[in-house]
């Protein structure tokens, strides 16, 4: 195998992201995994720590994909605006080992 394989990397597009005012109304998260077989959770947090919202839990997935996230919380109200952790854990389906993915996502007006 190559060394393709091995990357890790997230990304948010757009970001900032307006959840409101946007004519996007999703920011997609990118994320590529150096396992191909892998079982994801994707949690997006407030600055300090807490859980704002639990987006994805136990999604099979190959090494690489698209998350999307509306800027809401699990009640489907729009969180204010600010700065939010994206966590993506990621376990090799295979192996049992387990990476973790963090970026930040701003929510704008």
């Amino acid at each position: 195998s190559n060394n393709a394989t091995s990357e890790k990397s997230i990304s948010v597009v757009p970001n900032p992201f307006a959840p409101i005012s946007s004519n996007k109304p999703y920011a997609l998260i990118e994320y590529k995994l150096p396992f191909d077989n892998a079982l994801i959770d994707c949690d997006i947090f407030y600055p300090n720590g807490n859980l704002a919202v639990s987006l994805i839990q136990s999604k099979f997935t190959s090494n690489s994909g698209t998350l999307n996230w509306n800027g809401r919380d699990s009640d489907n109200k729009v969180l204010p605006i600010g700065p939010y952790i994206v966590m993506i854990e990621a376990t090799d389906q295979d192996s049992g080992e387990s990476e973790i993915l963090k970026a930040v996502i701003v929510l704008a007006q």
